[in-house]
């Protein structure tokens, strides 16, 4: 997969919480629960697909709201854990770390729009900033 940053943090906490999200979820699923646990899977999948897109769109637009698609989709998988846990479906020993790792990975996704948010550096902060004279009458 050309284009995915693989080596970046976000991306590999995505994955990892996606696949673990799936380990838990296969073993406690019943029939009666398997549409719930189908729609936590690919709510997980789809924050590691957001994140994965994120770098290949054209703008920083775009890119920030890859992401915050992915923080939507997080908020989806913190509601959708605690259901299992008190529905039964996951323990809650196994609802607190993959609640403490949405956490982490809902922090790096923020970190990243805002990363994208601030002026590039190196470069004047506003365009009257370069031209002292306009600066002066702003």
């Amino acid at each position: 997969m050309a284009g995915i940053p693989r080596e970046t943090k976000v991306w590999q906490e995505a994955i990892g919480l996606a696949g673990d999200v799936i380990r838990v979820v296969r073993r406690a699923t019943r029939r009666e629960t398997k549409a719930f646990t189908d729609a936590l899977m690919l709510s997980t999948s789809a924050v590691a697909s957001a994140i994965a897109e994120a770098p290949t769109r054209p703008t920083a637009t775009e890119e920030r709201d890859c992401y915050a698609r992915a923080r939507r989709s997080l908020v989806a998988v913190e509601t959708q854990l605690a259901i299992a846990r008190v529905s039964g479906i996951i323990p809650a020993s196994v609802h607190a770390q993959l609640a403490a790792r949405v956490a982490s990975l809902t922090q790096r996704v923020s970190n990243q729009m805002n990363h994208l948010e601030r002026p590039p550096s190196g470069g004047a902060t506003s365009p009257t900033a370069s031209l002292p004279f306009l600066a002066d009458i702003t």
